[in-house]
């Protein structure tokens, strides 16, 4: 309807988004959003076994397409190196370029490799407010443009959309749909590659992955410098109110031998070993080896 009725529509438009910068106010009716519940797999009487499909008003996502060059210009300089999700140019492929480096380096070194997968639970749900915007002003964001930023995150609320209609008040989290939200969530998690000291951090939104290098005879030694590192991972999440999920943890030692059991367990996980490992749309297996990866990408290519 907007493209068809461009013309005659695209001066109040452009009145109205002036305005809703000028004031610092994110219009009220632009933050309920329509959630329709749409099934996965398993029981459907499980909630868990739903995808929720949030849908924003046409004019509140126009409105953040608009400013988010300049929203972009303004946190892309404070977005870390190790943050490859929904920055302009890095992608999932970047992240398995640098593993696939990694391995290769560590294995002509004989040397071992071990590699962690994390996940952040809930992710832009979980988004502390008072924290994004402590880390808002802190990069010098303010007056208006602080303003504006608060009243798009705040007094947030979701109609769910099943056999009647729910209105729902949201706590916490960035907009599920909204066009800035990928961006603040990478801000508000920017701290987290500093607590990785021993191992190389590499992000992907709420993947996290950690790969460390074993040098012959350190196993033990290497061991407990990673197991440090991911309680401070741990504890970086308690602190910003992010909970990192144990069930999807899991950890690989990639070697010329394969699969061996060297691999620590930690309280939060016992079972932490795997003889594959999955992270984002990768698997690889203990020998570093993309077979198990290339073989269901077969299998689904056969399928289609």
């Amino acid at each position: 309807m907007l493209k068809q009725c461009a013309g005659p529509l695209s001066k109040p438009i452009t009145w109205l988004f002036q305005k809703i910068v000028r004031s610092g106010a994110f219009p009220k009716s632009w933050k309920t959003a329509r959630v329709t519940p749409i099934h996965k797999k398993g029981p459907s009487t499980s909630p868990s076994n739903y995808r929720p499909i949030s849908v924003l008003p046409t004019l509140s996502t126009r409105f953040e397409r608009v400013l988010l060059p300049q929203l972009r210009s303004r946190l892309l300089p404070y977005i870390p190196d190790e943050q490859f999700g929904f920055v302009p140019g890095a992608g999932t492929a970047d992240v398995g370029i640098v593993i696939t480096n990694e391995i290769a380096e560590a294995l002509e070194a004989c040397k071992e490799l071990r590699v962690v997968a994390l996940n952040i639970r809930g992710a832009f749900d979980r988004v502390w407010w008072r924290g994004l915007l402590a880390h808002l002003h802190s990069i010098s964001i303010r007056e208006r443009a602080f303003a504006l930023l608060k009243s798009y995150l705040t007094n947030r609320s979701f109609i769910v959309v099943t056999n009647g209609e729910e209105l729902c008040q949201i706590r916490s989290g960035v907009p599920q749909g909204g066009i800035w939200s990928p961006l603040l969530f990478d801000l508000f998690i920017r701290g987290l590659p500093e607590e990785a000291r021993h191992a190389a951090m590499l992000c992907y939104a709420d993947d996290v992955t950690l790969v460390m290098r074993i040098p012959t005879g350190e196993r033990e030694t290497s061991a407990a410098l990673l197991k440090s590192d991911i309680e401070r991972i741990l504890d970086f999440g308690m602190k910003w109110l992010l909970q990192f999920e144990a069930k999807k943890a899991k950890a690989i030692t990639i070697s010329k031998m394969g699969y061996g059991d060297c691999t620590p367990g930690y309280e939060w996980r016992s079972d932490f070993r795997e003889r594959d490992i999955g992270f984002l749309s990768f698997t690889l297996d203990s020998k570093g080896r993309w077979s198990p990866y290339i073989d269901r990408i077969a299998v689904e290519a056969r399928q289609d």
